[in-house]
């Protein structure tokens, strides 16, 4: 193992010695137009990855077990090979005051003298009135994906 010695100082003093030099030769590097570019690549390399990351995130398949959506939140669920827009209402959480009526079997908690949605999972239609309870249970969630863009930078 005499290269070892190429790679590890086994004296305390050569240890600084070689830190000392090597804080000398890099003290020009801060100052340069390349480093000042390099900072930024990476940077923005980093900010990419991040980026990505949230992309892919957010058009990622949720298993229900892990984690359901916000209540009243519309999301695309996954039933058998059928892909639907829905919402998860927990145990509750949406008021017949803020989300409609639910006919016929609405929980009602005394504590709050509010009626709310039973627990479950419904169909979500932005056009219809009310909204139906689905039969099945979904396995997966996404979140709706965002609206296409116009060339003016709007929604579609």
């Amino acid at each position: 193992m005499s290269d070892e010695k190429d790679f590890y100082y086994s004296d305390v003093n050569e240890q600084k010695g070689a830190i000392a030099r090597l804080l000398e030769c890099t003290k020009w590097w801060p100052s340069t137009r390349e480093h000042k570019v390099l900072k930024g690549l990476l940077a923005e390399r980093a900010r990419l990855r991040a980026e990505l990351a949230a992309m892919r995130d957010a058009t990622a398949w949720i298993p229900c077990f892990e984690r359901l959506p916000e209540p009243g939140q519309p999301v695309l669920v996954a039933i058998g090979k059928s892909v639907l827009r829905a919402m998860h209402a927990p145990h509750l959480t949406l008021s017949e005051d803020d989300w409609g009526e639910f006919e016929p079997h609405a929980d009602y908690d005394e504590v709050t003298d509010r009626t709310y949605w039973p627990e479950g999972w419904y169909e979500s239609d932005q056009h219809e009135e009310r909204q139906f309870r689905l039969e099945r249970e979904p396995t997966h969630w996404m979140p709706l994906p965002q609206l296409p863009r116009d060339k003016e930078g709007g929604g579609a």
